[in-house]
């Protein structure tokens, strides 16, 4: 059963049976693999080809998805806000896990500690595997973090176990080994800021390399003892995005209110920012607001961390507003791609008791705190592929040509921007590290668009033996980028050119065998197909001298095999063959006619031929040469140079005989039906070289001749002997078979192998015209592959070749017979070719990828492609004797991208000027001739778009901004302003559309084609001022703090992101917004009946953009109370129950006071005496007692009193 096929014998299946099978198939790589499963039944035979059995029934195809997996974060300790002394420990743990099906691996974790709170070093703890039978957490340590910067550790978790290492955290199929926990301790010493939350990142990568997920969450607040009074704020934050890699700077807006019943700020309270890395204030940038102090920021630096700290003003109250604005700028220092944040606080400093050696220091109590994420935006770079080849420069160096393809995934890499990756020599273990030594850079200022790639090619020279396994590296230290990538190890194949056919005579020494030796580069000869070694000088270097005999009368063809190895990782094999020509030393005895003339039959094909002796020699030069007729028998020597270039001699003995006439001879000819039989119509074939032999030696001709125009040849005057005719086949031309048809005088005698005729015997007298010879014409097919620029499927004037393409010739099987490649003219032959049916396959894989078979068959057949686009074959054709089909053509038709750039042109130039930013967001359309639409292109970020794959033609594009996202209404710029089109806009600035252009794609990429926009002035056109409104401040009663409040939803043109609000007089609270949306404002207590205020609206971006308008005061809002009449009715007497004792008799009355600005509630008190209730609620007539005895003792004074306002009061004498 033939395994290894992948076919398997099910056996016998009873109809309407169902059959389970399990197939088990391991993948070991992370693409979509399918297994294609096929099942027959009635087959002729047990399929033995794969082939075979997938005619059986249609194919299913199963598919092997590779494993999610997801990682799980949790904080377990602290788990709620937690309070300590100062310098205390404060212990975290936390538990990560494997939340999928699929293992996770590379766990990554990172945590950031409030400033002033120390790791403490030693601490940090794993337990991995966690017992789930209640025994006891086995916790060990195996190293600590890394402070990456300022109070950020990072550490690997997987690295500190084996097992998690090696194997990585198992997915929810093992539940219980899924996750791990970590735990650490650090001390809230001096200098901590109590309020503030440790925060935790992690992330890790699935089982395919690909990351996870990241997770993020923050640690409960840690507080120090005992509590401090810190002043209460409401604070609110805003930032951007900033790309390092070009120090982009953005403004941070700050402002903040003091709670209503906040106490007042003092000489100790301060703002603090706390910077990402690489992130830092821009000095003079600082403008202060409502109730901000005027000096700078206090800056310092924390392990590359900048903070900067801005003062507060003493004694501001609750309800007031600080405000201000800055600059931070951001370079490059290896961040990640990701946001990072940026950490406001207000606190105040305190001092208080280390518990650690009992002494006093400072802290900060945090009362507001913000972090808001600043997102990095970089060129994210990865290598897609990587090659080179070194070519030997002796006798230290090579040459190394290589081609490096990148992509960027992130933002655009701008024309002028530095980009650098660097090659190493690998130590032998293909992963990046210290001991891989740096061995150049591949250095580029062009552009590479964000969501493209590019081919970086070039040459760089290096020491020898170095260019052997290289990594190509894209290194955040040194090119800005979101990650490091490093590519697979290649191996650069070296070049060492060197004669590798050499040629010599017997027993001639060759010297400078083998290529320049190259410093730090062993060598070893080699012997292949069990050659000889012998001949060589030395097997352990080169180059080598080279010496052999040979006496065996045929060349001697040797192979071996350079072997060089470099730094003991990388081997090349270099091949030589050595060709050992044998000493020519023939000789031939024949016997001649006397008294007749004949000719020497020398070799020929040699040169400085000479006879010797030269008695009766016509020219004792020529190795054919007429020898008069003779009187004795002699021996002639001829010394020559064979067609080696090797000295040789050749010996002819002559003797002498009474001869009668005879001859040997006949006709060559042209068999055109290849019935082997001359036919009357078919003609001689003239020049063919027929030559004779001794039938005893078939090594050395005695004499040769040429067939006439006829085709006809002989030899005449011939001793007794037996003799062979060899006929030499003419080129272009094939033996037809032998011995056919039945008649000796017309058939062919020539063997179609070696061309040799069966022996002859000659006798005196005798005349034999039978031995013939035919050969039949061979076709030839071919013609031209080009280059079809402009895809009309026709070869038009001025199109070239394409050379070094590969053709390949098939027979109608299938089966393929040839190959070539076409010339520098893109010319191609296939010749000498029996007549059959063929077709051909144009490989069009061997061209630049930007190339795509033309049409076929789209004019006359002399100039269209007759390659099939699809797979780049012809149809099939047959060939007749001599045909020559030279009309099968193949066009490729190039294809290229266009692109470039839309950008804000800031100043309204026409050109693209450094820093003006691109405008993301808009839609380039694509137009052919007829107008119609073909594609379309959204651009990035940067403002870079592009078009791939785009045959010749005539185009149009039109930049559509309705979607744009660069904060603007727009207008187009200035049309093909200055002399460089790369740099100028190509749309009309009416339609934002170009003109119509040819593209040709044999000329490359054009990214000229940019369009710029100028932004509309910024115009607050309404400031939407709506529910303008009073205030009581919590105090119906009181005017005195009352406030105006008022909605504001301002619109324009070309506005910023939000607007800050400036009052003529007073305080406001928030002091800006965002646009688009409705807000609130308030402004200061007691403004309420004030007059009216002028407000001014100003736009974040646009300073000079602003809008003023008057806010018309709705009056106070509290009314003060006054009590205006008692409501005293039915007072009398009450006996007390005691009707005959008037000593306990108690004054009864009623009360229902009225006035306005009233509480809810008032109390009534006596000048002297008692009374029951002492208070009551308004609106309701209320009973009241006074103590016994009160009747009769005459007026008493009561007072009211409005328990909301206690100096509302009113008397009245009952």
């Amino acid at each position: 059963m033939p395994e290894q096929l992948g076919i398997y014998q099910l056996g016998q299946v009873s109809s309407l049976e169902t059959r389970t099978y399990e197939i088990c198939v391991s993948s070991n790589n992370c693409q979509l693999d399918s297994l294609i499963v096929t099942t027959g039944w009635d087959c002729n035979a047990y399929p033995t080809t794969v082939e075979e059995g997938a005619g059986c029934a249609e194919p299913d195809t199963l598919y092997l998805l590779p494993t999610e997996a997801e990682l799980g974060m949790i904080i377990l300790q602290p788990q709620e806000p937690d309070t300590v002394q100062l310098c205390d420990t404060v212990a975290y743990m936390l538990q990560l896990s494997s939340a999928k099906v699929g293992a996770i691996h590379d766990i990554h974790l990172l945590f950031e500690l409030p400033e002033g709170m120390d790791y403490v070093p030693g601490s940090f703890q794993y337990a991995y595997p966690v017992p789930t039978n209640g025994a006891d957490t086995l916790w060990r340590f195996n190293g600590d973090p890394q402070n990456l910067f300022g109070n950020q550790w990072q550490i690997v978790v997987s690295d500190l176990n084996d097992t998690l290492k090696n194997e990585g955290l198992p997915g929810t199929t093992q539940i219980g080994l899924n996750y791990l926990l970590v735990r650490f301790n650090a001390t809230a010493g001096c200098g901590f800021t109590s309020g503030g939350a440790a925060t935790f990142r992690s992330w890790a990568y699935g089982p395919c390399d690909v990351l996870t997920n990241y997770r993020f969450s923050p640690a409960e607040v840690v507080n120090v003892l005992p509590p401090v009074e810190t002043y209460q704020t409401s604070l609110a934050v805003s930032a951007d995005t900033l790309n390092p890699c070009r120090e982009e700077q953005t403004a941070v807006s700050v402002s903040f209110t003091l709670h209503p019943n906040s106490v007042p700020t003092s000489a100790s309270d301060s703002v603090r920012v706390i910077f990402p890395p690489g992130v830092s204030y821009v000095p003079g940038s600082y403008q202060p607001g409502a109730n901000a102090l005027p000096a700078e920021p206090f800056l310092e630096t924390s392990n590359g961390q900048q903070i900067a700290y801005w003062d507060l003003q003493d004694g501001l109250a609750g309800g007031s507003t600080v405000a201000f604005s800055f600059e931070m700028k951001a370079v490059d220092a290896q961040q990640e791609c990701r946001a990072y944040e940026l950490v406001v606080q207000t606190f105040s400093s305190q001092t208080g008791l280390c518990i650690a050696d009992n002494s006093n220091c400072d802290f900060r109590a945090v009362s507001a705190e913000n972090r808001l994420d600043v997102q990095f935006i970089k060129p994210a770079l990865s290598i897609l592929s990587f090659s080179a080849e070194a070519l030997a420069s002796p006798p230290d160096s090579v040459l190394l040509s290589y081609s490096l393809s990148l992509s960027n995934g992130g933002e655009s890499l701008r024309p002028g921007d530095t980009l650098r990756i660097g090659v190493y020599a690998d130590d032998g273990d293909g992963d990046f590290g210290p001991a891989d030594q740096w061995l150049f850079d591949i250095l580029s200022t062009d552009s590479l668009p964000g969501g493209s790639s590019r081919t970086y090619q070039g040459q760089a020279r290096i020491a020898s033996g170095m260019a052997c396994r290289l990594l190509a590296v894209v290194d955040p230290q040194r090119t800005c980028t979101c990650s490091p990538d490093v590519g697979p190890v290649v191996e650069a194949p070296l070049d060492q050119p060197f004669a590798q056919t050499r040629q010599a005579c017997s027993g001639e020494v060759l010297t400078d065998v083998g290529p320049p030796a190259l410093s730090n580069l062993q060598y070893e000869w080699l012997s292949l197909d069990g050659s000889n070694l012998g001949g060589f000088s030395a097997l352990d270097t080169t180059p080598v001298n080279f010496q052999w005999p040979n006496t065996l009368g045929q060349t001697l063809n040797y192979r071996y095999v350079l072997r060089s190895i470099r730094g003991g990782l990388c081997y090349d094999f270099d091949t030589l063959s050595v060709a050992v020509f044998p000493e020519m030393r023939d000789s031939v005895a024949f016997v001649v006619c006397g008294g007749t003339s004949f000719n020497l039959s020398g070799p020929t094909g040699g040169s400085n031929y000479l006879w010797s002796p030269t008695t009766n020699l016509s020219d004792p030069t020529d190795p054919q040469t007429a020898v008069q007729p003779l009187s004795s028998p002699i021996t002639y020597t001829l010394s020559y140079t064979d067609a080696n270039g090797c000295p040789a001699t050749y010996v002819a003995s002559i003797q002498l005989t009474d001869c009668a006439n005879n001859a040997l001879g006949d006709t060559v000819w042209v068999d055109l039906d290849r019935d082997g039989v001359q036919d009357a119509t078919e003609p001689g074939l003239p020049g063919v070289s027929v030559l004779l032999y001794q039938a005893a030696n078939t090594t050395t001709p005695i004499a040769s001749t040429v067939t006439d125009a006829d085709g006809f040849y002989r030899f005449d005057t011939l001793p007794f002997g037996n003799y062979l005719l060899r006929f030499v086949r003419p080129a272009g031309y094939a033996p037809t078979a032998a011995d056919q048809g039945g008649s000796d005088g017309r058939d062919s005698d020539a063997d179609p192998l070696t061309g040799f005729s069966p022996a002859v015997f000659m006798t005196y007298g005798l005349t034999n015209y039978t031995l013939d010879a035919g050969y039949y014409p061979l076709a030839a097919v071919g013609d031209f592959v080009w280059l079809d620029v402009n895809r009309n499927g026709r070869q038009d004037g001025g199109e070239p070749g394409i050379p070094d393409l590969r053709v390949r010739l098939f027979s109608a099987a299938g089966s393929q017979l040839d190959s070539t490649l076409t010339d520098s003219g893109g010319a191609y032959l296939f010749d000498e070719l029996e007549p059959d049916d063929y077709f051909l396959q144009f490989v069009h894989g061997s061209l630049p990828p930007n190339r795509q078979p033309t049409l076929l068959d789209a004019a006359p057949d002399s100039l269209d492609s007759d390659a099939d686009p699809a797979d780049g074959r012809t149809a099939a054709f047959s060939l007749s004797v001599g045909d020559s089909l030279l009309t099968l053509d193949a066009g490729f038709a190039p294809f290229a991208a266009i692109g470039d750039r839309v950008w804000l042109d800031e100043n309204g130039d026409g050109l693209q000027n450094p820093g003006e930013p691109g405008i993301a967001g808009i839609r380039v359309r694509l137009f052919n001739a007829a107008d119609q639409l073909l594609d379309s292109a959204l651009t990035a970020p940067d403002g870079s778009w592009r078009i791939d794959s785009l045959f010749f033609g005539s185009y149009s594009l039109h930049f559509d901004t309705t979607g744009q996202q660069s904060g603007f209404a727009l207008l187009g710029s200035p049309q093909d302003q200055g002399p460089d089109d790369a740099l100028d806009s190509d749309a009309d600035p009416l339609t934002a559309r170009t003109a119509t252009f040819t593209f040709d794609p044999s000329l490359g990429d054009d990214l000229s084609l940019d369009a710029g926009f100028v932004p509309q002035p910024c115009t607050l056109e309404a400031a939407g001022l709506a529910d303008v409104q009073c205030n009581d401040g919590g105090t119906p009663t009181d005017p005195a703090d009352d406030f105006i409040t008022f909605r504001l939803n301002p619109s324009g043109v070309n506005l910023g992101s939000g607007y800050a609000v400036e009052v003529s007089a007073g305080s406001l609270s928030p002091v800006g917004a965002s646009y688009g949306q409705a807000v609130d404002f308030a402004l200061q207590a007691g403004s309420a009946g004030a007059g009216p205020v002028q407000l001014t609206l100003r736009d974040s971006t646009d300073a000079g953009c602003t809008l003023t308008l008057t806010l018309n005061d709705p009056g106070a809002c509290s009314t003060p109370c006054q009590l205006t009449d008692a409501g005293l009715a039915q007072v009398s007497c009450h006996n007390n129950g005691t009707p005959e004792d008037p000593s306990d008799d108690r004054i009864s009355f009623q009360l229902q006071p009225t006035g306005t600005g009233l509480g809810n509630a008032y109390s009534v008190s006596l000048s002297q005496g008692q009374v029951s209730p002492t208070s009551a609620g308004y609106g309701a007539p209320a009973a009241f007692l006074l103590e016994p005895g009160s009747a009769g003792s005459g007026n008493r004074t009561l007072t009211l009193t409005d328990e909301a306002d206690p100096g509302c009061t009113l008397q009245v004498t009952l």
